[in-house]
């Protein structure tokens, strides 16, 4: 009698590889849904977590944020097309542009007694208003590049100011990973920023802009008011102190006072608009991360992951989106491979 145990056959209950549960569709997903998290969160935990103080306020900008703010919106925004604005205006009028610019002119003019058309219009005021705004759109892609480095030159600021600590203060980590989260300023968004503020360029010029623009005919009997009452009289104010501090001579008043007060109306006039681009592109940057943030949640909702880690936009059949893996996995490598012999004989 052989008393050598037998090996019982024994019949798994493991389902083979085809009739697996779609196991990775869950691990594919939680992959994208990190990938959403990191195209969509542009709010840092950190924010609640030290970032704000204790009343919730915002937290201060770093040394660099407030020097890049500076150098790049009040130097390059409002300095730079000041200076810009000033060359410009100066060309066109005595210049180069002078022909142009009396043909222009001289059409305005003609619009007088028209109906519809304003004083503003038919003065000329639109027309030189429409050239000063000219310097600040050739800032757009000065201001573009500091935007794409910010990063790099906030931190290599900070790290000037702050020295070593600006690599290891926590707080100064995290307010830097806030700024790299923070919408981003596109072409867009600046470029929307910058079609807003001409827009409001017209208006405020209008309204405040002339010697006797709208707003001096309120408070007529207040002397103060009436020597501020418009950018015109702001300027004429500006030049003539300035002459005064400087003792310019009454012979060289005339010319000095020409300039200055094109400069003064033009620091007036991009003051304004600096403040209005500079807020009004932040507000186009965020609406725009938050459409994108909207786009992928709806994308991330009605997609169907595919083996490769890549989506494609599911069907509406119940079916589909029950088994979303069902058409990547019915012909997998080993099946193409055994069922190429069954091909060749019907072909």
């Amino acid at each position: 009698m052989n008393d050598t145990p037998t090996v019982e056959p024994t019949v798994s209950t493991t389902p083979s590889a085809p009739d697996l549960a779609p196991a990775p569709a869950s691990s594919a997903a939680s992959q994208a849904d990190m990938a959403a998290t990191i195209i969509r969160n542009r709010r840092s935990d950190s924010a609640q977590q030290g970032l704000l103080s204790p009343e919730g306020r915002k937290r201060p900008k770093t040394w660099g944020e407030f020097w890049f703010n500076v150098r790049t919106y009040a130097g390059i925004a409002l300095l730079g097309n000041e200076a810009a604005s000033l060359l410009i205006i100066t060309q066109t009028e005595h210049g180069i542009g002078k022909q142009w610019f009396d043909r222009q002119m001289a059409w305005f003019k003609a619009l007088e007694g028209k109906k519809f058309v304003p004083e503003y219009v038919h003065q000329g005021s639109l027309l030189k208003m429409l050239i000063a705004v000219v310097g600040g759109m050739l800032m757009v892609p000065f201001i573009k590049h500091y935007e794409d480095h910010k990063g790099e030159i906030v931190r290599e600021s900070d790290r000037k100011h702050y020295g070593p600590r600006a690599d290891t203060d926590p707080a100064l980590i995290e307010a830097h990973k806030e700024m790299d989260e923070a919408p981003k300023q596109t072409w867009g968004s600046l470029w929307k920023g910058r079609a807003l503020t001409v827009g409001a360029a017209m208006v405020v010029d209008s309204m405040v802009g002339g010697e006797d623009a709208p707003s001096t005919k309120l408070f007529k009997n207040n002397e103060t008011y009436q020597k501020y009452a418009s950018m015109e009289r702001i300027a004429g104010q500006t030049s003539n102190k300035i002459m005064n501090v400087l003792k310019v001579a009454e012979s060289n008043r005339p010319t000095w006072d020409k300039w200055l007060r094109k400069s003064s109306w033009l620091l007036v006039l991009s003051s304004t608009l600096t403040a209005l681009f500079y807020v009004s592109s932040k507000l186009f940057a965020t609406r725009r991360d938050h459409k994108l943030e909207q786009h992928e949640e709806a994308l991330r909702n009605g997609t169907v992951l595919r083996d490769d880690g890549l989506s494609e936009l599911g069907s509406d059949s119940p079916q589909t989106q029950s088994q979303p893996r069902t058409q990547v996995n019915a012909i997998t490598r080993e099946n193409t491979i055994s069922a190429l012999p069954q091909l060749a004989q019907s072909i």
